[in-house]
């Protein structure tokens, strides 16, 4: 070993060689057997045993304002990151099928029924309403599953004992929820109802999902660097500010008052878009077999209530 440093490792069984407990003693074991004689036990012991690191954020000045091991630095963002994956899930659950229940309902001509005995208006904010508490209710199993599973997964291991939810992160993350939720049921219910089908409005609905996601793909650049011009960017537009102030917050943003400028954009952008949808949804529910052109959305949006 001392010549070459290749080990012959015999064992049983087949299956993926991993780096097992079994390994990692059997390698201390090497490392502790080529240490000089003259090392104390201490030294040794420093020699086996990785190094154990605490990371410290500094300011401007270059001056140490916190610091914590890395497994307390993976323990706090984790529950911020899984967080913004669950929040995205949610919304979408809850946007995608009001997007499909207009489409199919324009499509097989039953909000024509719909509509004799209540406003276009009452069906749309029915609709949003409905499957937006689907959504809530959602999210609180979650968050009550996780208030249950932290304890226990923290006593579990000890690399983890820093591992907590902490109730700011709950507050926006139902705060983005209801926010995002709304944005996102205004732009999927007017394109329900401004297309022909299903298919069509799935296609078109693409369009907006696909911003939404780009937070998800590039979390790592988004939580090593919460406070870049990249990251704030992002907090300030409604398609992306859910899950990129989510995605801040596991990063240890210090900027938590551009989280509350993010939230309040989001949460006036998606009152502004309902007003917007209701015009949009109440002119093409009543247009069957007909695709609602750009000409045709604008003059639903200048009608006057």
């Amino acid at each position: 070993y001392i010549a070459t440093g290749s080990v012959d490792w015999y064992r049983k069984g087949s299956g993926l060689a991993t780096g097992d407990e079994t390994g990692d003693a059997f390698f201390n074991l090497l490392r502790a057997g080529v240490a000089d004689e003259s090392l104390t036990p201490e030294q040794v012991l420093r020699i086996v045993a990785p190094a154990e690191y605490t990371l410290f954020s500094v300011d401007d000045e270059g001056r140490p304002e916190s610091g914590g091991t890395v497994q307390d630095e993976i323990a706090r963002a984790a529950p911020a990151f899984l967080f913004a994956i669950l929040l995205l899930m949610s919304i979408f659950v809850g946007a995608v099928s009001l997007l499909q229940s207009v489409a199919e309902e324009k499509e097989n001509r039953m909000v024509e029924m719909l509509i004799t005995s209540t406003t276009p208006m009452s069906i749309m904010l029915g609709k949003v309403l409905a499957l937006g508490a689907s959504g809530l209710l959602q999210i609180s199993i979650w968050v009550a599953a996780a208030a249950i599973a932290v304890p226990r997964i923290s006593d579990q291991f000890s690399g983890l004992s820093a591992l907590s939810i902490e109730a700011s992160l709950l507050v926006f993350l139902i705060a983005f929820y209801l926010a995002g939720y709304f944005v996102f049921a205004a732009l999927m219910a007017s394109i329900g109802a401004a297309t022909t089908s299903v298919r069509e409005a799935s296609q078109i609905s693409a369009v907006i999902t696909i911003p939404a996601i780009i937070p998800i793909y590039l979390s790592a650049l988004i939580i090593s660097n919460p406070d870049g011009t990249f990251a704030r960017i992002l907090t300030f537009f409604p398609l992306t500010a859910p899950t990129a102030s989510m995605m801040r917050l596991a990063g240890g943003t210090d900027a938590t008052y551009e989280i509350w400028i993010g939230l309040l954009i989001t949460a006036g952008t998606g009152v502004f878009l309902m007003w917007l949808s209701a015009r949009v949804f109440r002119a093409g529910l009543l247009m069957y077999g007909q695709r609602m052109g750009l000409r045709s959305v604008w003059n639903a949006l200048r009608q006057a209530d």
